[in-house]
């Protein structure tokens, strides 16, 4: 037995509101996608940008403390070239 064409197709054809509704919810669904992907890319960049942050604070107090010991060594160098000095002053 041969079926009509047309009452397949009218079976299933899609009413033009259901189309429409479909492809609204689509868009939404896109949207949202799009705005949890922005707030992820925002997160990600917050995150990396107080990662450096603290790379550069840590950095910074490395150097801070090497330049405290060069400044102690050189301190303790000029005592020392003083004290030497001094002492063979006194030696004379």
């Amino acid at each position: 037995m041969q079926r009509s064409q047309i009452g397949e197709r009218s079976a299933n054809a899609v009413t033009h509101e259901e189309w429409m509704r479909k492809k609204e919810h689509q868009i939404k669904l896109k949207e949202q996608l799009i705005k949890e992907a922005k707030r992820d890319i925002l997160e990600q960049v917050r995150r990396h940008q107080a990662e450096e942050q603290i790379r550069k604070q840590e950095k910074q107090m490395r150097m801070s403390e090497w330049e405290e010991r060069k400044r102690q060594e050189d301190e303790q160098k000029r005592i020392e070239a003083y004290r030497k000095a001094e002492d063979e002053r006194l030696k004379k």
